[in-house]
């Protein structure tokens, strides 16, 4: 299925400033199996960017070819090892990745995959504060406080033109490397990150008054989220693109931030109309009792869960990344086994393509192999 360009910029037109350009359908190909050597590359053998009106030729693709991202996940080799389930979350700072503009090291994504030929990698790339160096000092910085957890961090302005273009060209590169590779289940959207990438969270008040005295608006956040989303996924047009959510979209505003579900539902819904099975929407809160019955419609959904559940009747992807602990139903936040046992079962449940946990110690392997399954099995 496709969706025009005018019914895409008609989706998009209400969001605030700036459309989001998705990249033109690409047809099929067979990936090439295997992986190229580790090691650093300069920018002379980046691919050149699509032009900026790329989509004005072409409609946005709404499916992808690879369908192997399903599964449970974990950040190590000794939880791979020990449960027997061949994927694993790969976090990896762009800062290491592109340490000078344009000289790009693939090292720390090629190890991992010559590490174990069956190994299937969904690639996390940290911004934000893990953006480069040199992009920080071209397009500037802002020093930003985490509220729920104090981690205090300097940002990049990702809002502004130049950091944009940066992550436009990086993404670009990262895709022609690795959109080809089958054992690349997924990448994530980073190019709006903070403190976190989770680019619906705003960090707090304090964080917020400091991001809009430094500039950010929430029409700039919303053109640059469109414009990350469209630049990730004509990047990748064969493997899924990672878009976290949030209970609340917040964006700064003087003296703090703002922001609600409804405001999100918005965008959300939008993205769902223009990119369909192509982006995998996800929830890093994910705790036993926050299961929710599917909404009645996208359109009214009165919660991200309620929102999810129903994009997932519809055959669109959607996953989660485990608290390890009891949601909304209980009020510890100590993680046990019953606790993180109960959230795989009820992610499966939601209609999750993936989950993903910090640790599996708790997961005998008859347990681990079929939530492995049961995830797998859900995407269609």
């Amino acid at each position: 299925m496709h969706v025009t360009t005018t019914s895409l910029t008609a989706a998009l037109v209400a969001l605030a400033a700036g459309t989001a350009i998705a990249g033109p359908a690409t047809a099929a190909q067979t990936p090439s199996v295997g992986t190229a050597s580790g090691g650093t590359t300069t920018g002379s053998t980046a691919p050149t960017a699509a032009p900026a009106n790329a989509a004005a030729a072409a409609p946005a693709a709404t499916t992808t070819t690879k369908t192997n991202y399903g599964g449970l996940y974990g950040t190590t080799t000794a939880d791979r090892d020990r449960r027997g389930v061949e994927h694993q979350w790969l976090k990896v700072r762009w800062s290491d990745l592109e340490p000078r503009e344009g000289g790009y090291d693939w090292t720390a994504i090629d190890r991992l995959l010559a590490s174990d030929p069956d190994l299937v990698v969904r690639v996390h790339v940290g911004g934000g504060q893990f953006a480069p160096q040199w992009l920080k000092t071209a397009a500037g910085s802002v020093q930003v406080t985490n509220k729920k957890d104090g981690v205090t961090a300097s940002v990049g302005k990702y809002w502004t033109p130049r950091y944009t273009a940066a992550y436009k060209k990086f993404v670009t590169a990262l895709g022609a490397r690795y959109d080809a590779n089958p054992r690349i289940a997924s990448v994530n959207m980073f190019g709006t990150s903070l403190v976190y990438d989770e680019p619906w969270i705003t960090g707090g008040e304090a964080s917020g008054a400091a991001l809009h005295t430094a500039g950010l608006t929430k029409d700039k956040v919303v053109a640059a989220q469109n414009a990350g989303l469209a630049a990730t996924t004509a990047a990748f047009p064969r493997t899924v693109v990672e878009m976290p959510l949030h209970g609340r979209f917040t964006y700064p505003v003087a003296g703090g931030e703002k922001g609600s579900w409804t405001e999100g539902l918005t965008l959300a819904n939008a993205w769902d109309t223009a990119y369909g099975k192509r982006v995998v929407f996800t929830d890093y809160g994910w705790g036993a009792g926050d299961y929710t019955a599917a909404a009645a419609s996208l359109t009214s959904a009165p919660n991200l869960y309620s929102w999810m559940h129903k994009r997932a009747d519809l055959g669109r992807p959607i996953a989660f990344q485990a608290t390890l602990a009891p949601g909304t139903a209980a009020g510890s936040t100590t993680p046990t086994s019953a606790a993180a046992v109960a959230a795989s079962d009820e992610a499966v449940r939601m209609g999750a393509r993936w989950f993903e946990h910090h640790s599996w110690s708790y997961l005998t392997v008859a347990k681990a192999t079929a939530i492995d399954s049961a995830l797998k099995a859900n995407v269609r």
